[in-house]
């Protein structure tokens, strides 16, 4: 039921009765939600880049590689039987490439002189590459849809034809990748270099062809709930137990603490009273002395 309420003001205030939905409680026992390592292969890309620089340049000084992943797709394929599935996953990045080189802003007939200069550029890759699980395999979702016809007569004793549907979907965690170390060989080369005029002998490109091969290693992993076993349950018990303690040592320590600072509040106290009450006897014994003193004077 829905109900509205005006003020004298502007504002509208809405309220609603809702109703209470049942639902079929599960509690799964001795179950945690972890990754888990489905494979971890090496797997080999070949590339084949042409880098154009910005200006001519006499010899590469330094090169150095990076690997990012864009893309990574696990997708089932063939059951080759029942205890392994063949699956294809689809890897796509790019390799970063720093390069410093030597540029010519100057040639005598005894020296090339000229600053340093760098570049960076981003070779694409992408391969397709194919795995076999037979243990710890990849869970997929699923999606089952059933169709029931029913025939029935109307009243006019015509038929008439319904159908019922039925559909189930079950969802899972997209497995995904990490990169876990890469290995790079490779030869450089310029395939089009000119002569300088005062010194043949050197050359200068402005194109640099680089043939790679790169040994990916990625670990393919995938989000699931995972059941303990007897070991893992003792392992389970055992650290909880340990954070009990951990818990009831602290709380322990702080009380311990609380009661030293209550028991400190409460001598320190019991001192200033001690002192007022010294403070006072002095006072008074003062007071009978100057009395008994004055009596002896008269």
């Amino acid at each position: 039921m829905d109900r509205e309420h005006k003020n004298d003001g502007c504002t509208l205030v809405r309220s609603q009765m809702e109703s209470e939905c049942s639902n079929l409680p599960h509690f799964p026992e001795q179950t945690i939600e972890a990754l888990v390592v489905l494979a971890q292969p090496t797997i080999q890309v070949c590339v084949e880049a042409d880098i154009e620089l910005a200006e001519p340049a006499l010899e590469i000084k330094r090169s150095k590689k990076d690997v990012s992943l864009t893309q990574c797709k696990l997708l089932p394929g063939l059951k080759v039987d029942e205890t392994m599935h063949r699956h294809k996953l689809f890897l796509s990045g790019y390799i970063r490439k720093n390069i410093e080189y030597a540029t010519v802003n100057k040639v005598t007939s005894s020296a090339v002189c000229g600053p340093m200069h760098h570049a960076t550029a981003h070779i694409p890759f992408h391969c397709c590459t194919t795995l076999d699980f037979s243990s710890s395999l990849p869970l997929m979702g699923e999606r089952n849809a059933m169709e029931m016809p029913i025939m029935q007569t109307d009243k006019g004793g015509n038929f008439q034809e319904e159908r019922q549907f039925s559909e189930i979907v079950t969802y899972k965690e997209q497995p995904f990748c990490e990169i876990v170390a890469v290995q790079f060989f490779e030869i450089d080369f310029a395939p089009h270099h000119q002569k300088t005029k005062e010194l043949p002998n050197e050359h200068t490109f402005k194109i640099i062809r680089e043939k790679i091969v790169m040994e990916l290693t990625v670990k393919v992993l995938q989000k699931q709930q995972v059941q303990l076993s007897n070991e893992m349950k003792v392992v389970h018990d055992k650290e909880l137990q340990a954070e009990q303690t951990i818990i009831l040592t602290e709380e322990t320590m702080l009380n311990r603490l609380v009661q030293k600072k209550e028991e400190q509040i409460a001598n320190e106290n019991m001192q200033k009273q001690q002192d007022v009450e010294f403070s006072n006897y002095s006072e008074e014994k003062k007071t009978v002395l100057d009395e008994e003193e004055q009596m002896d004077c008269s």
